[in-house]
């Protein structure tokens, strides 16, 4: 069914109202619908790259944190040689 057809049907069942200010209203709410839809991509993509720099970062995070581990067990590992050897 045409957008025509339903403001004809509307305003044969109902003739107070105005088909062209019908029609003005819908356009509105569309180009209002397409702003948001603009807007929400555009914060979909904002979001989208945090969780890409998040993602980097944590994997980042559990890198250091492996060598810090190394490098602690390296050094537990050193000191308990020389407590040994000077024993």
């Amino acid at each position: 069914m045409s957008l025509r057809s339903i403001l004809d049907r509307a305003e044969k069942t109902r003739p107070n109202v105005e088909p062209m200010r019908t029609f003005d209203a819908l356009a509105d709410a569309v180009r209002k619908a397409e702003r948001y839809r603009v807007v929400a991509e555009a914060e979909e993509a904002k979001c989208m790259e945090a969780l890409d720099h998040a993602t980097k970062d944590r994997e980042e995070a559990e890198r250091l944190w492996h060598e810090a581990k190394e490098l602690f067990a390296q050094q537990a590992r050193d000191v308990l040689g020389i407590k040994m050897g000077a024993e």
